[in-house]
C-alpha cells in the first residue's frame, strides 16, 4: 500500500488528472486519494468523500489597477456638476448684490449722494464675490441691511465650500486614485465586449456552471475559455483584457510564482461573491470500512487546529504583492506629481493676465490714435 501511495504521489507531481485518482480509488488500487478534491454529485456516485477538510472560495485574477494621473488632483474634491454650480453662483452673486445695493432706499433716506464705483459697479460686486470665495474679501461693503444680508449669506456659503474642499483634497492626497477594475461577475459580464475570461481545464467550476440555472452563469460558461498552460493564462491576464477564475489558493500560488520569476506585482485577486464556495475533501472507496475512523481523525485535527495550521504554513507568505481589498492610509509626502495641477493653474493665470494686459495696451493705443484725429478748439 505504501508503494502504491508513493507511485500515485509521483504521478500527481507530473500533473495527474483528478479523474485518474478517482478511478484508482474506486478500483481499490490505492487506500485513499489524499488530495484537494471538490465534492460533486457526479463524483459521489463513484467514491465516498471524507469529512470536509476546507472550503475554497472562487476568485478572479485581474491585472493590478494602476494609479491614475494626479495632474488634475485639485479638481477631484468636487464633481463636474458641483464645479459648474460654483461658477454659476460666483457669476450670479455679483449682479444680485449690485441690484440690491442700487435698489435699496436706505441711501436715499440717509441723503447719500450716489457715486460711481464701489458697489454701484457690477464689476466691483463680481470681484468682491470672487475675492470672498478665495477668503480675501473686498474694500467695499454695503451699509444697508439688505446688502449686508446678501454678503453674510454668501460668506456662509463660501465657508461650507472651502471647508468641504479642503477636507476632500486631503483625502485625495492620502488615498491614491486607481483605475477602475473588475470587482464582480456583473462587472465582468457588463464588459464582455472588451474583456474575456477563462478557467483551467478540469476545474470543478465548469461542472457547477453547467448545472446552474441562473442566466448569468450560462453566459459565463458559454463565453469562458479553457486554458491548458499557466504561462499563457497569466500573459493574457497581464494585458488587462482577460480574467482568470479559479480557487483563491491556486491564484495565490500563481501570483507568488510569477513574482519570484519576474519580480513585479502585476496581478490582483478579487473574490467572486456569486459563486458558491467549493467543499474540499479526500476520497475513499465506497466499500472501505475505515471511512468512519478517518472522519473521526479529521474531526480531531480540525478541533485542535492542525489542518488550519498546515494550510497557513503552505500558503504563500505575505509580500509586497499581497492583494487586499482594504486601502490603508499612510503618511504620504506631497510631491511634485501631486501639486502639478496647481502649477498648471498658475501658468494659466499668467497667460490670461498677459493676454489681458496686451488687450489693455491695444485699447489704449486705439483710444490715443482716435483722440489725435479729433480737432479740438483752441482755448486761451
Amino acid at each position: 500500500m505504501a508503494d502504491q501511495a508513493v507511485e500515485l504521489n509521483n504521478e500527481f507531481s507530473r500533473n495527474i488528472s483528478w479523474d485518474k485518482i478517482l478511478l484508482n480509488v474506486r478500483d481499490n488500487k490505492v487506500f485513499m486519494g489524499a488530495g484537494a478534491l471538490s465534492v460533486t454529485a457526479e463524483r459521489q456516485r463513484l467514491v465516498n468523500f471524507t469529512r470536509l477538510i476546507s472550503r475554497q472560495p472562487y476568485c478572479m485574477l485581474v491585472v493590478r489597477p494602476r494609479e491614475l494621473s494626479r495632474a488634475m488632483l485639485f479638481t477631484s474634491p468636487f464633481t463636474t456638476a458641483t464645479w459648474l454650480c460654483i461658477f454659476l453662483s460666483v457669476a450670479a452673486i455679483g449682479p444680485v448684490l449690485n441690484w440690491i445695493h442700487r435698489a435699496s432706499p436706505f441711501y436715499e433716506f440717509r441723503g447719500d449722494v450716489r457715486r460711481r464705483g464701489g458697489l454701484n459697479s457690477v464689476t466691483n460686486c463680481a470681484w468682491y464675490a470672487y475675492g470672498a470665495l478665495l477668503q480675501q474679501g473686498g474694500a467695499h461693503l454695503p451699509d444697508a441691511d439688505s446688502g449686508r444680508l446678501v454678503v453674510g449669506t454668501w460668506w456662509l456659503v463660501v465657508l461650507v465650500l472651502v471647508t468641504t474642499y479642503c477636507g476632500n483634497l486631503v483625502a485625495a492626497l492620502t488615498f491614491p486614485r486607481l483605475e477602475k477594475t473588475i470587482g464582480s461577475t456583473e462587472d465582468m459580464i457588463a464588459q464582455r465586449d472588451q474583456v474575456s475570461w477563462g478557467f483551467f481545464r478540469g476545474s470543478p467550476l465548469i461542472d457547477h456552471l453547467k448545472t446552474a440555472s441562473e442566466p448569468q452563469f450560462s453566459l459565463v460558461l458559454e463565453r469562458g475559455q479553457v486554458h491548458e498552460d499557466e504561462a499563457d493564462a497569466l500573459s493574457r491576464v497581464r494585458t488587462g483584457t482577460h480574467v482568470l477564475i479559479d480557487w483563491q489558493v491556486n491564484l495565490l500560488q500563481l501570483m507568488k510564482k510569477d513574482f519570484n520569476e519576474c519580480g513585479r506585482c502585476d496581478f490582483s485577486i478579487v473574490k467572486v461573491q456569486d459563486f458558491v464556495e467549493e467543499n474540499v475533501a479526500m476520497v475513499m472507496a465506497q466499500d472501505n470500512p475505515y471511512l468512519p475512523i478517518v472522519n473521526q481523525e479529521i474531526r480531531r485535527m480540525q478541533q485542535v487546529g492542525l489542518i488550519e495550521k498546515w494550510l497557513q504554513d503552505n500558503l504563500p507568505k505575505k509580500d509586497r504583492c499581497w492583494s487586499s481589498s482594504v486601502v490603508e492610509a499612510n503618511n504620504h509626502s506631497v510631491n511634485l506629481g501631486d501639486m502639478q495641477g496647481s502649477f498648471f493653474v498658475l501658468f494659466f493665470g499668467f497667460l490670461l493676465a498677459a493676454g489681458l494686459i496686451l488687450l489693455e495696451c491695444g485699447w489704449r493705443g486705439w483710444h490715443s490714435a482716435k483722440e489725435k484725429k479729433v480737432i479740438k478748439p483752441f482755448v486761451t
